[in-house]
């Protein structure tokens, strides 16, 4: 095999693993799970020893607030701020951000009881009802797992499907009275 058909390999196995992630969040019928099922995959597809989430603390966004805090396996990987303080982290929702280099900025996307040995980070912002709420964070001590040459399409794809599905169940949760 020559190194191009390597490459293509490889690539069409990182594929695979994101399909069989999306596939599950599609599957799930939980805001909690949907969560579950996206750190599960990611920290078992891709050994990846550091998956979180922060979500913007504000009304829209309190459908997931609440059935993350509710979470046992979940509350702990979850870091609350404010939407400027969000927005000033992640200027360009539409896509990730990945970082291996200045990542002080990004210490306030961990969770205020996990204290993660990161030097380098994958950032992914996700919609609810087409406005940001949040990222989903992925990190590693590893600087070279992440870095902002890098592409970030597959990773941008799983945040669409993300928000997809936490915008059909937040939307077809029952009204409270």
């Amino acid at each position: 095999m020559n190194q191009n058909e390597d490459i293509r390999r490889h690539n069409d196995s990182v594929a695979q693993r994101f399909t069989k992630i999306e596939a599950g969040i599609d599957a799930a019928r939980s805001i909690d799970n949907v969560f579950k099922t996206l750190f599960y995959g990611i920290e078992t597809e891709f050994d990846l020893p550091f998956v979180w989430l922060t979500l913007m603390d504000e009304a829209h966004t309190q459908p997931l607030i609440s059935a993350v805090t509710s979470s046992e396996p979940l509350k702990n990987r979850l870091c609350l701020l404010s939407p400027e303080v969000f927005s000033s982290l992640i200027p360009d929702p539409a896509g990730p951000v990945l970082a291996n280099r200045d990542l002080a900025p990004y210490y306030r996307l961990l969770p205020p009881r996990c204290k993660y040995f990161i030097k380098s980070i994958a950032v992914v912002p996700f919609m609810l009802d087409g406005r940001l709420a949040g990222s989903w964070n992925n990190g590693d001590s590893a600087v070279e797992r992440f870095s902002p040459e890098m592409e970030t399409e597959l990773l941008a794809g799983l945040g669409r499907t993300l928000s997809r599905k936490l915008s059909q169940l937040a939307s077809s949760a029952p009204a409270t009275p």
